[in-house]
Parts: structure tokens; C-alpha cells; sequence
């Protein structure tokens, strides 16, 4: 048994999503090995697409951004057709430029793929969900086969930390990635699907001149039940729109006038995003705006819930293993201090 780390800081992770989509029919009619390097080309060409996109914004942008060159997108997994990306994020201008930069990159490998005369029935999608840990939602190591337990509480610093820095090596759990998973259904070619918590963030630069320019358009559709998504009440369909061109934009534009759907005004859109993150209860991760901004409090449920907790867990662990080792000191024929003595005796008192 081991001594447990310190108690691991709030922070917020960026989920990014991009499924390939047309992919099942697209395999149907060809052997294995003439689809097996489609994607395997997609798992290396979108990534590194996405990443150039991030780069390009911050050589681009204004020099407070400089600092963000080296928090390149990181890779969670790849599950058959679909690339997960999880970011740590400190800041609202780190998600406006993942965000950005992976729009950029879907409309642009999109496009690559329409132009490909042996990938042209595919295309790409995205979904994008923000969520807080180390509560309500939880890091976790992936074990290998075999090897053993090294931590005695199962969330600390040292986890946390090496999820942020490696994402490949860990599993992420929790109602916040349930979600948005769920929402994926929503997401089309067409359509970046993100989730309420991430466009209330992204809807933040819309309404400020001073960073406007790093904002994205969002656009809600009529809301939908999802299956284990707030109790079976309506959820919103908010999504960026991937226009393949100026005439499509035209298009979608259009038709969203004739359907009644003027979104142009964006304070409209925040006040919209807000009340219903506030009258649902939805979590809401908390961030500084700028990189070099000051620093916030953590939530309250972070510092009266999960805190005082972690703090009784990781006492628990520490007694137990001073424990343990007195007694392996004293099978060893060497006395325990009086204060191991005493900590013994205090554990078999009975608790008022």
C-alpha cells in the first residue's frame, strides 16, 4: 500500500471528435486491402491536418496567443472510423483555437475527400463536448495486462496530471462524456455538433469585440430527446455549420430565413445557452478567458464535495499503511514509535 499523492486540482478537458462517415457502404464493396489504407491514411492526414490548422492560428493571431504554439491538439484513441482528440484547456482562448482549427480541418479534408475520385463517397463529421474533472467526471489509467496497482486511491495529481500529458494512455469516465457521445447523433457533414457547456464558451467570443475575431458561428436546430440525456427532456441541437462553399453558405442561409431561424443576433444566442445550462443544472466548466488572465476559484461542487472526500479518502490510506507497516516492523523484531502505539489504540476507539 502506498501513500496517496496530493489531491488533484480542478481543471477542464476539450473533447473533439471526427467520425468518417459513408464508411460502412464505402468497405462493402471493396476487398480489405483496398479500404485499409483509406484509413489508415485518415487517422495520420486528419490529425496532422488538424494540427497544422491550430498552428497557423496561433503564428496568425495576436502575440498573447504565442504561448498556446506548444499545446498542439493531443490524440485520445481511434475506435474503427472515428479520431478522439482530449485537451487540457486553462483558458477560453485555447478552446476558441482547437475549435477554430478543427472546423478549419474538417471543411478542408472534406473538401479533399469530395475531390478524391476513389474517396469521394466518404466524408467527414465532427462533435465536441467540454467537461471538468476530477469531478463530476474522472481520469483513469488504462492497466496493462498483469501488472499491478500502483495507486491506492484511485484519482490523485500525479493521475491527472499524466492524463493531460497523455491522453492515448487513459480512459475518461463520467455523465459529461456520456453525453457528449450522445450528441454525436446530431452532427452531419454539414454540421459540428457541440454540446450546451462548449457553445456557451464559444458564444462568449461572438459578444465581446476584443476577441471576436476568434469566434465561430453557431446555429440551434429544434430540440430532440436523447436516450439517458437529462431525463428524457428536450435537448438542444447546437452545432457550427461546414459550408463546402459561399454558394452552400448562401444556401443554408436562406433556408434558414424561410424556416424562421434568424441567429444572427448573438447576445440572443449566449442568454440562450445560459439559462439553459442554469435551469438544468448542466455543468459548467469554469475557465479564465486569456491565457496570461488571473486565476479563478474552482466550482463550489469541486471545493465542498469532491474536496473534503479526498481529503477523508486519502487519510484512510495513509492510516492503513502506517499501519501495515508497524506491524511488518514488529514481526521484524523492531518497536514501533509511541505515536504508531497510539494511532493503533485511537483506531479501535469507538467513533462518537
Amino acid at each position: 500500500m502506498t501513500l496517496p499523492d496530493e489531491c488533484p486540482k480542478y481543471r477542464v478537458r476539450l473533447f473533439l471528435s471526427v467520425d468518417l462517415c459513408n464508411s460502412t457502404a464505402f468497405k462493402s464493396t471493396k476487398q480489405p486491402h483496398e479500404w485499409v489504407s483509406v484509413f489508415r491514411d485518415f487517422y495520420l492526414e486528419f490529425t496532422e491536418k488538424f494540427r497544422q490548422k491550430h498552428l497557423k492560428l496561433v503564428e496568425e493571431g495576436k502575440p498573447e496567443l504565442r504561448v498556446l504554439k506548444a499545446k498542439k491538439p493531443l490524440l485520445w484513441k481511434t475506435v474503427g472510423d472515428e479520431i478522439l482528440f482530449a485537451n487540457r484547456v486553462d483558458s477560453c482562448f485555447e478552446v476558441y483555437l482547437l475549435v477554430r482549427a478543427f472546423r478549419d480541418a474538417l471543411h478542408e479534408y472534406g473538401n479533399a475527400l469530395a475531390l478524391d475520385s476513389k474517396r469521394k463517397k466518404l466524408g467527414v463529421k465532427g462533435n465536441g463536448w467540454i467537461a471538468s474533472f476530477p469531478y463530476p467526471n474522472v481520469a483513469m489509467h488504462i492497466p496493462e495486462a498483469g501488472a499491478e496497482t500502483s495507486e491506492d486511491l484511485s484519482n490523485t495529481e500525479r493521475l491527472e496530471a499524466s492524463a493531460d500529458e497523455n491522453p492515448h494512455l487513459h480512459e475518461f469516465l463520467g455523465k459529461g462524456l456520456d453525453y457528449g457521445f450522445r450528441i454525436g447523433k446530431n452532427s452531419s457533414e454539414d454540421f459540428f455538433s457541440v454540446s450546451p457547456a462548449l457553445a456557451n464558451i464559444l458564444a462568449r467570443a461572438g459578444v465581446n469585440e476584443d476577441y471576436n475575431q476568434l469566434g465561430v458561428q453557431l446555429v440551434v436546430r429544434p430540440p430532440i430527446q436523447l436516450k439517458g440525456v437529462l431525463d428524457g427532456q428536450a435537448y438542444p441541437v447546437i452545432g457550427i455549420p461546414i459550408d463546402r462553399n459561399e454558394e452552400w453558405e448562401k444556401l443554408r442561409q436562406v433556408q434558414e430565413k424561410l424556416l424562421g431561424g434568424d441567429q444572427s443576433n448573438k447576445q440572443d444566442l449566449r442568454n440562450y445557452f445560459r439559462s439553459f445550462i442554469e435551469l438544468h443544472q448542466i455543468e459548467e466548466p469554469i475557465l479564465k478567458v486569456r491565457p496570461d488572465g488571473e486565476e479563478l476559484s474552482p466550482p463550489e461542487y469541486y471545493l465542498s464535495k469532491f474536496v473534503p472526500n479526498w481529503e477523508g479518502a486519502a487519510k484512510e490510506v495513509s492510516d492503513q499503511t502506517s499501519m501495515i507497516n508497524d506491524a511488518e516492523a514488529d514481526q521484524n523484531g523492531e518497536n514501533p514509535d509511541d505515536s504508531s502505539i497510539n494511532r493503533i489504540l485511537k483506531s479501535f476507539e469507538p467513533k462518537k
